[in-house]
């Protein structure tokens, strides 16, 4: 696992500290770093925000480097990683319907997360999100290419219908000149 490298950003009420590579750890971890940036907001008692466009976690208020270092390995890393059976970070996390499990892939224990704990209720919601954003964008996608096409067909704006019916009217008066120059 990497370092954590912390920066404090701005003064006063806009205090917050900036961890540079939560994405990093997280991935060393095998855990999602929204999962790991919203473990120290809470462990610090303060709001705390991924954002996956930046890849930054941002946590208010000035926090030392060390401190949150620590707290990733005394925290973090025991409840959330590390298997309790025989300690190595082997943990796969499952999420079903309302808990969280951990099965271990070095020596097969699994078991559940405590469930009191804020963490797992997030990690819980958060995959609920995912799944209705990812099942919720596919639906969105056809309703709008449906849309599109209908609007192509058969939905057209009044100005658009009125220019048809006039070309329409062109074409048939156009067609019959042509009948009578014909017929004579």
């Amino acid at each position: 696992m990497p370092r954590l490298e912390a920066k404090q950003e701005g003064r006063g009420n806009g205090a917050k500290t900036r961890i540079v590579n939560c994405a990093d750890i997280a991935s060393s971890l095998h855990r999602k770093p929204s999962v790991l940036c919203k473990f120290f907001g809470i462990d610090r008692g303060c709001q705390s925000t991924w954002t996956e466009k930046e890849e930054a976690c941002i946590v208010t208020g000035h926090h030392e480097q060390k401190v949150l270092q620590d707290r990733l390995i005394e925290g973090f890393v025991p409840k959330f990683v590390l298997c309790p059976n025989c300690g190595l970070p082997e943990t796969a996390m499952k999420i079903r319907k309302d808990s969280v499990k951990y099965e271990c892939a070095s020596c097969g224990w699994s078991g559940q997360a405590d469930p009191t704990h804020k963490l797992v209720k997030f990690i819980i919601n958060d995959d609920e999100k995912d799944k209705k954003s990812s099942s919720g964008g596919k639906k969105e996608k056809k309703e709008r290419k449906k849309a599109s096409e209908e609007g192509a067909e058969g939905e057209e704006a009044p100005d658009e219908k009125k220019e048809k019916k006039e070309k329409k009217e062109k074409k048939r008066e156009e067609g019959e000149q042509r009948e009578e120059i014909e017929e004579r």
